[in-house]
């Protein structure tokens, strides 16, 4: 039964059966009650006419004693069935204003709402299960690429908030708690638009729970869990299509390789940062001996991938004493433990505790007594972005962006995520050089990474094209269709044709039916590219700088024109078919080559 009907007959029983009762005994009495007409002869109401006097008597409207003048007796009976029905009412709203107000009822009606909500999806969603400072970056980063969601948190006010937000569009959301599985299939988990989970509730237990659950539940959906890589080991099989996302140990990561390949990890932050951030500058934290405030799970991240630079780290911690040996107790924002760590001298100092206002406070200090050392901060919650920007860091380790610019490579653009991989593994003459590539594209922000597969459903004109035996290479794409002789603002990263992979491909690289390329460059480049892909005309333009007639017509007539230049015979010219003519133009152009002797090149179109 629906809850709703269900919760509101149960609550309104009483009020229904008083309603009831007091409009039964009403209608009765009124019946019963002898009148008078107006020649002064008996007559009495009929049920309905009785019914219909005491419905509109009842609601207060009155229109009056009809159909005749009543007798003193049905006027006293009116008069008490006023105040029956009238205190009926009364009773009885006052039960539905309270069941408006209860709980369970608005939580029914929220259900049902969300069940319908997302039962009528007709795009491709995303599930996510928390609505932190996470999820939300995660909604608008879906948003912005078109693609849809449903939100599923605990908190009654993060589910509001997503109502509040205009630019995500119709996103259903429920305050459920997502761990439970009959509250993954209510928010579509075995939705054959759903493509997969994104666990970012902020409790690395849960994060791993619902990934479990939506794995045994759905095995095909793609799922991203934000969980420590030691948390998630202990209870998720390792398989393909499961991604765990451990922040601390990528950023820990990505400081290293700052360390030992500076060139390489700015490279890596230009292209894997979100879309929009200001292009990243180079940042060179030098080796040496560090000091690290806090002495947690970033710690230990920290620690683990710094010491395989070969960084030595002084730990400050404020907590309990650990048994490890260059550790100061303190906070890191006294001067006192500074000193105790050697801050005069120290390369670099991270302040990695769970509280920004500490970690601010860590990196002040630390200035004031070595205004050269190179600063490493730990941001915690994003409201914090204006104090973070005005103490000027030289890296921040904001566990938001981090966990969504892994989203971005993992679920929008898995090309890019390999090139990044590969990416590592080049030299720093080879990051340099392409960085200084990406920034001859004249733009501020991150460029925009997009991805073009030669099929006929993506690409008609260039796979039709190479059906038709024509050479096309990657430069015929990069060549702006509007104009020929200039270049479209981006880079092409890789190719890849059934499990090849070219890093960089050349201008002269032969394009391949089936293959993947993946560029990168300004805003708006992907759609300018568009033309040469759908295209034939312009697609030919961009080969061979001709632009062709739009009807086959004109075609026809400039083929006659070139015939008669050429001193040829227009009755023996027989003009090839291209990519970019109907088919009935194309079935025309047979007919006529059949009956009047094609030329080879005429004979090989025809077939």
């Amino acid at each position: 039964m629906n809850p709703v009907f269900f919760i509101v007959l149960r609550r309104m029983r009483t009020p229904l059966l008083l309603l009831i009762s007091a409009y039964a005994i009403a209608i009765a009495g009124l019946v019963t009650i002898p009148g008078v007409d107006d020649q002064g002869n008996p007559w009495q109401f009929d049920f309905l006419h009785a019914f219909y006097f005491i419905s509109y008597t009842a609601s207060t409207i009155g229109f009056g004693e009809v159909p005749y003048p009543f007798t003193p007796g049905q006027r006293l009976w009116v008069s008490f069935s006023i105040y029956l029905t009238v205190l009926a009412w009364l009773y009885a709203f006052g039960n539905i204003l309270a069941l408006l107000q209860d709980a369970g009822f608005q939580r029914a009606i929220a259900l049902q709402r969300f069940r319908r909500q997302v039962r009528r999806r007709a795009d491709p969603f995303y599930l996510i299960c928390g609505y932190g400072e996470t999820g939300m970056m995660v909604a608008h980063l879906l948003a912005s690429y078109r693609i849809g969601a449903v939100v599923l948190d605990k908190d009654q006010d993060a589910i509001t908030t997503v109502g509040m937000e205009t630019n995500l569009g119709n996103v259903p959301a429920l305050a459920a708690d997502a761990r439970d599985p009959a509250q993954l299939a209510e928010a579509g988990l075995h939705h054959p638009l759903c493509l997969g989970v994104v666990a970012v509730t902020g409790d690395d237990e849960v994060n791993v729970d619902v990934a479990l659950a939506a794995l045994l539940l759905n095995p095909g959906l793609r799922i991203l869990c934000q969980a420590q890589q030691e948390v998630a080991a202990v209870k998720l099989p390792s398989r393909h299509g499961m991604c765990v996302i451990d922040p601390f140990n990528t950023f820990g990561a990505s400081l290293a390789l700052a360390i030992h390949q500076p060139c390489t990890y700015r490279l890596l932050r230009i292209l894997g940062s979100l879309p929009g951030e200001p292009f990243p500058p180079m940042v060179t934290p030098p080796k040496g001996q560090w000091i690290l405030c806090g002495y947690g799970r970033f710690g230990r991240a920290m620690e683990r991938h710094l010491r395989s630079e070969g960084v030595t780290l002084a730990v400050i911690e404020n907590g309990e004493p650990i048994a490890r040996p260059a550790t100061v107790m303190g906070s890191g924002t006294d001067t006192t433990s500074l000193v105790a760590a050697d801050i005069d001298t120290a390369s670099g100092i991270i302040a990695g505790t769970d509280s920004d206002i500490a970690n601010l406070g860590i990196l002040l200090n630390a200035r004031e007594r070595n205004p050269a050392v190179f600063t490493v901060l730990r941001q915690n919650l994003d409201l914090n972005n204006p104090l973070v920007a005005a103490a000027r860091p030289h890296l921040v380790m904001e566990t938001s962006r981090i966990v969504v610019g892994q989203i971005v490579v993992e679920l929008i653009n898995p090309l890019l995520r390999r090139f990044l991989l590969l990416a590592r593994d080049q030299s720093a003459l080879w990051a340099e050089a392409l960085i200084g590539r990406l920034m001859a594209l004249d733009i501020e922000a991150t460029p925009e990474s997009f991805v073009v597969s030669i099929t006929e459903q993506e690409a008609p004109a260039v796979h039709g094209a190479l059906a038709g035996g024509r050479r096309c290479g990657l430069g015929h794409l990069l060549r702006d269709p509007m104009t020929q002789d200039e270049s479209l603002p981006c880079v092409a990263l890789l190719a890849e044709h059934a499990g090849e992979i070219t890093l960089l491909p050349e201008a002269d690289h032969a394009l391949r039916p089936g293959e993947q390329l993946l560029f990168a460059g300004i805003p708006g480049a992907a759609r300018r590219m568009q033309a040469s892909l759908l295209e034939a005309r312009a697609l030919h333009f961009a080969m061979t700088g001709e632009d062709l007639p739009v009807s086959w017509m004109t075609r026809w007539l400039r083929g006659g024109l070139e015939a008669r230049a050429r001193g040829t015979n227009l009755r023996n010219f027989h003009p090839c078919p291209d990519a970019g003519q109907s088919a009935r133009g194309r079935r025309w152009w047979r007919a006529r080559a059949s009956a009047a002797g094609a030329c080879d090149a005429c004979s090989r179109s025809s077939r």
